[in-house]
């Protein structure tokens, strides 16, 4: 009986991380581990003039643990998207982002927490993939973070166009260092 409650827990943890990669996560690193919080909601609201649409992705998260925490959330836009508009409500209170060099934005950030402020920190890490950090996250709160930006749409010659919402950072091709041998 053992073994199969061992299998059904694997079963649900691998259903459990492929909605995830699906949909988003926000993790917290705990020592060795990674513990997830659980997606509450997704809303997507799109408007397009012309050739250009502007998205606005609002998620919902909830921290079920009775401590604070700090999260990360990695998230995919296309490669021509440009982010024009970040807020995070958590406590009842709203964080409104504004662009700052990188090196500022991360001391800012840094010097909230120590404050014991709630605070958050959007950052750019390749032309698609963008991370946030989200710090002091109370107990039992619910963490909406809207995030809105733009993006130029492709033309098909059938006066067609299309809108992607990507949801997954796939893994890429990083080339490793060349090993000292003959060449083939």
């Amino acid at each position: 009986m053992r073994e199969a409650t061992n299998e059904s827990l694997r079963f649900l943890e691998e259903m459990r991380n492929e909605i995830e990669r699906k949909l988003g996560a926000m993790r917290v690193g705990q020592g060795s581990t990674t513990i997830t919080l659980p997606l509450d909601s997704v809303d997507i609201t799109a408007r397009a003039v012309g050739r250009v649409v502007e998205v606005t992705l609002t998620q919902v998260f909830k921290n079920p643990y009775s401590e604070h925490l700090e999260a990360e959330y990695v998230f995919p836009l296309a490669g021509c998207s440009s982010v024009n508009g970040f807020k995070m409500h958590v406590g009842g209170r709203t964080v409104i982002g504004t662009i700052q060099e990188r090196r500022l934005a991360r001391e800012e950030y840094n010097r909230a927490l120590s404050e014991g402020k709630r605070a958050s920190l959007l950052e750019q890490e390749r032309d698609d993939v963008f991370t946030m950090q989200v710090g002091n996250i109370p107990p039992q709160e619910k963490i909406t973070v809207e995030l809105t930006y733009t993006e130029k749409l492709e033309f098909f010659e059938n006066g067609t166009t299309e809108l992607r919402l990507p949801l997954v950072v796939a893994p890429r091709y990083i080339p490793g260092t060349a090993l000292s041998r003959e060449q083939v």
